[in-house]
């Protein structure tokens, strides 16, 4: 990682455009939700106003949580040593194994990449694919991890800025 002044700038313009346009959705939602269903059912306006924002709430709790981590928490490198298969007799999912130093030592970090889905007969070729795949594209590859100074295991990468090393390629 370069500069960890500008790619916390450009990683912080990312989630809040998300973060506007979540909120900008939940309030129309809840508008039409509330313009329609509030003369047919006799519901109270304080129970609908409540609904609403218990919703915009909790929404805006998680923001700023995510917000704040990744304002504060210290960037460091990790590297991806391999992905396996876990849990394939139900739902088959592909977990990376991160690698990343820290004041108290090394740790291993595991992160999900992505999830089949329920497992059912046949499936084992599509399984097998899909590792392949997040075999090929992550393995290897180094990772931002913004890394919690209390607890090191709440930790969390940002997996679209992986990169790979140019000796693999």
């Amino acid at each position: 990682m370069k500069d960890e002044k500008v790619y916390r700038k450009k990683l912080l313009g990312r989630p809040m455009r998300k973060i506007i346009w979540a909120f900008a959705l939940i309030f129309l939602v809840g508008l039409c939700w509330f313009l329609i269903k509030l003369p047919f059912e006799r519901v109270p306006l304080f129970v609908a106003a409540v609904a609403i924002l218990a919703v915009v709430a909790v929404c805006l709790v998680v923001s700023v949580v995510f917000y704040v981590r990744m304002r504060r928490w210290p960037i460091v490198t990790g590297v991806i040593d391999e992905v396996v298969l876990d849990d394939e007799d139900s739902q088959p999912t592909t977990v990376a194994k991160i690698r990343f130093a820290t004041d108290g030592g090394e740790r291993v970090l595991e992160w999900g990449l992505s999830s089949f889905g329920d497992w059912y007969e046949g499936c084992e070729p599509d399984v097998a694919e899909m590792l392949a795949k997040d075999r090929e594209r992550y393995e290897g590859c180094r990772v931002p991890v913004f890394c919690s100074p209390k607890n090191p295991d709440k930790s969390f990468p940002i997996l679209r800025d992986i990169e790979k090393d140019e000796s693999e390629e």
